[in-house]
C-alpha cells in the first residue's frame, strides 16, 4: 500500500535526519509513526483490507495488533519507559498474528494469497523492530 510506504519512509527519513542531529527529527519521526499507527487500527478495516479483498475480522485484529509496533517505536524515541512494556505485548502477540496469518494463508483461495503475502511482509518487519527495541531499550529502575 502506497499510503504505508510513504509513511514508513518519512519515519526512516526522520530517523536519519535525527543521527545527523536534525532538529526537528523527531517530530517528523513521531507525526510520520502516529499517523501510521492511525492507520493501522482505526482506519484497518479499510486499508488492509484492499478493495474488498480479504477478510474484514482479520484485517481489523491485525490492525489492532500491529498498532502496538509504531507507538513503541515512539515510545521508544522519547524514551519513555513503557516501551519496553509496549515492544515485550508485541514480542508476545505478533509471532501469534504471523502464525494465523500463515494458517490463513494455506486455507485462503488463490484469490487471496496474495492479500495474506503482503500482510506476512508487514508482520515480519514489524516484528524485527519490535524485537530490537525489546532486547536493546534500557531498563531503568524505579527512583524511591
Amino acid at each position: 500500500m502506497r499510503t504505508e510506504s510513504a509513511l514508513i519512509s518519512g519515519a526512516m527519513a526522520g530517523i536519519l535526519l535525527w543521527l545527523v542531529l536534525f532538529t526537528y527529527s523527531v517530530e517528523i519521526t513521531v507525526l510520520c509513526l502516529a499517523l501510521l499507527a492511525l492507520l493501522y487500527f482505526p482506519f484497518g478495516f479499510y486499508f488492509l483490507a484492499v478493495k474488498g479483498e480479504g477478510n474484514l475480522v482479520y484485517s481489523a485484529l491485525a490492525g489492532l495488533l500491529l498498532f502496538m509496533a509504531p507507538v513503541s517505536v515512539i515510545l521508544s524515541l522519547l524514551s519513555l519507559d513503557q516501551a519496553r512494556l509496549q515492544a515485550g505485548i508485541g514480542v508476545v502477540v505478533l509471532p501469534l498474528l504471523l502464525i494465523l496469518n500463515w494458517y490463513l494463508l494455506r486455507r485462503s483461495p488463490s484469490a487471496l494469497r496474495k492479500y495474506y503475502k503482503r500482510n506476512s511482509a508487514r508482520i515480519i518487519f514489524w516484528l524485527l523492530i519490535v524485537v530490537s527495541i525489546y532486547v536493546f531499550h534500557p531498563i531503568s529502575m524505579p527512583r524511591f
